[in-house]
Parts: structure tokens; sequence; C-alpha cells
């Protein structure tokens, strides 16, 4: 499988778990995405570009094959650090607010190898997530278990009451898309 089929299918499986939409693919973010890809492997060291027009995710590896499955996976892991209870930004868990931000709609991916043979991978999504003051609306609690490459469960502690839509929730909730 590619690169895309492996991100985008591995992303929607967390997604669906989060009662959000799907993410679209998006040749225009594949492009960005390769473009600052191309751009690591060149400098040889991971750096976040200086931009705010789409949200990004890097993930880097060497001496073993970094696809779309690992990648999402790495970033989706930090779920174990994030406090629904207290929903905000926190570097150890932006990779996953990201991964299943529900105000995200369209995702490219990319990836390039340096010389040396590290891997890197570069994930756009538009709208950007990790908005300040919006992580309650956008990092919604697990809908259902969600389970890693072992089969283990991911989530640590018992699904929560669904909350009671409010008129703000109600406005976000008129997507696009089914979430079944």
């Amino acid at each position: 499988m590619s690169l895309k089929t492996e991100a985008l299918n591995r992303h929607n499986e967390y997604r669906k778990n989060h009662g959000v939409c799907a993410l679209t693919w998006s040749a225009k973010l594949h492009s960005c995405a390769q473009n600052w890809a191309n751009n690591l492997a060149k400098k040889g060291y991971l750096q976040h570009e200086q931009q705010n027009l789409y949200g990004e995710n890097i993930a880097v590896m060497k001496g073993s094959e970094l696809n779309g499955y690992k990648a999402t996976d790495m970033w989706y892991n930090e779920i174990k650090d994030y406090n629904f209870n207290n929903p905000g930004y926190n570097s150890q868990t932006g990779h996953f607010t990201q991964v299943v931000w529900a105000d995200s709609k369209e995702f490219g991916i990319a990836k390039a190898v340096s010389s040396d043979g590290t891997e890197f991978v570069v994930a756009r999504y538009f709208p950007p997530g990790n908005s300040l003051q919006m992580f309650k609306e956008n990092v919604k609690p697990l809908t259902k278990t969600a389970v890693n490459k072992e089969n283990e469960p991911m989530r640590k502690k018992p699904l929560e009451p669904k909350p009671q839509p409010t008129k703000q929730s109600k406005k976000s909730e008129k997507r696009d898309c089914i979430i079944l």
C-alpha cells in the first residue's frame, strides 16, 4: 500500500473512534508536504516550517521503513498523555490532537529520505488544528475502544457519558459526513 493510502486510512480509523468526520485527500497539501519533506531531507534534521496556513505533523526514523501506519500511530499514541477533563494545548500531545482535530477536513502526506537514510514524513492538514480555546470542541473523547497494532486498548479509562448537545455543538455537528 502507498504512504497516502496507509496514512489516510489510519487517520480516518482514529478519527472515527473519536466521532469526527473523515479527512479527504488534498493534492495541494501533498505537494506542500513533499516540498517540506525534501527540504528536511536535504538539511538532515527535523524542523517545523514557519507557516500557519496548515496544520503539520512530522515523523523521523532511521534504520526502519517509516510508512503511513507507523507515522500516524506515533502521532496518535500521544493520546495517553492527553487530559480530556482539562482540554488544551500541550507540547506532548500536539501531534495526537492534530490527527483527531474535528475541524480539519483535508490532508496530504509525503516522505523524503536524506543521504544517510533518515526518513522524513510530513503531514499537512487544512484547516489547521491546535487552535487555542478550541480544544474542547475539536478533540473529542473516544466513542469506542481504539486499539494499537498489538490489538491492545489505547484508552486508560471507561468512556464518559456523552454530553448533551448545546447550541454551539449543534452547529459544529452539521458536517458533510456520516459517522458509522
